[in-house]
């Protein structure tokens, strides 16, 4: 299967970068109705915004690019962009849930440009094998019929916690310093329903997916700390299409203030201060 490295690349000058939200900054107001749903929208802009999560999804999904990437650099990503806006006429899907563009210092890299579909599965500890309505993979056609080149279905997992008493005994270590020396392990008893979740959600997405590119995606999504979620990186997708690159560059051109800035080095470095 190509993947991200085997792709001549496409790359076009960023020449106006995205304000770069910190912590404590007003990113996006939603209605409360979209929180207290779990609704789609409002778990997809939680994902991109929770940047450490975000950055090991892409790292899932980008694969060997990830690791290639140079300082400076990272991604900048749009959710829920109207597919028309992209490709004129286009009425399938009517939606890319997340438009991510990688950037290498001042180019952007239309050649490694990713859509994603996102679908949010609501399991629960009494329904932990709920299936979603849809996979999303039926999107996820339509994303590789117009010619992105690289397309990614992902789950995002809402569930509530186990009672205590199912809850499993593991250990946990301190990391000690930068060299990566960790004090001894000792036992911690904790609930691992999430990991349960990530690891059948991603394997059901494994056994559907109807075309080895689409890169799949399963990730839990609730309280404060961040379990490492499953994935495979998507391929190149057969019926990519060089015109469509032009016209994310276009899009991006005409939008800079819809992207969400995400390096993958610490700010101060990318920037060269």
């Amino acid at each position: 299967m190509a993947d991200f490295l085997d792709m001549p690349e496409f790359r076009v000058p960023l020449e106006v970068m995205p304000y770069f939200f910190d912590n404590g900054d007003r990113c996006y107001e939603l209605p409360v109705k979209w929180v207290r749903r779990r609704d789609e929208r409002f778990m997809g802009l939680r994902l991109i915004t929770r940047r450490q999560q975000f950055g090991l999804c892409y790292q899932q999904l980008a694969g060997r690019y990830y690791w290639s990437m140079p300082n400076p650099s990272g991604v900048l990503v749009c959710p829920f962009v109207e597919t028309r806006y992209i490709v004129p006429g286009a009425e399938f899907p009517g939606d890319i849930d997340l438009l991510i563009l990688p950037y290498e210092g001042n180019e952007l890299v239309l050649s490694k440009a990713m859509a994603v579909e996102l679908k949010v599965i609501r399991a629960s500890f009494l329904k932990q094998g709920k299936s979603p309505n849809s996979f999303g993979f039926t999107q996820a056609g339509g994303l590789m019929a117009l010619g992105f080149p690289y397309v990614a279905v992902a789950h995002l997992i809402t569930s509530d916690d186990s009672p205590p008493r199912y809850w499993r005994e593991t250990l946990v270590t301190t990391v000690l310093d930068q060299t990566g020396l960790v004090d001894t392990p000792v036992g911690f008893t904790t609930d691992m329903l999430p990991a349960d979740l990530i690891d059948r959600g991603f394997r059901r997405l494994l056994s559907r997916s109807p075309h080895d590119c689409i890169g799949l995606l399963s990730t839990y999504m609730e309280g404060e700390g961040t379990w490492l979620p499953s994935g495979k990186a998507a391929g190149l997708n057969p019926q990519m299409q060089c015109g469509l690159l032009q016209r994310l560059g276009e899009y991006y051109y005409r939008n800079p203030e819809r992207f969400l800035l995400t390096p993958k080095f610490p700010l101060e470095r990318s920037l060269g201060k």
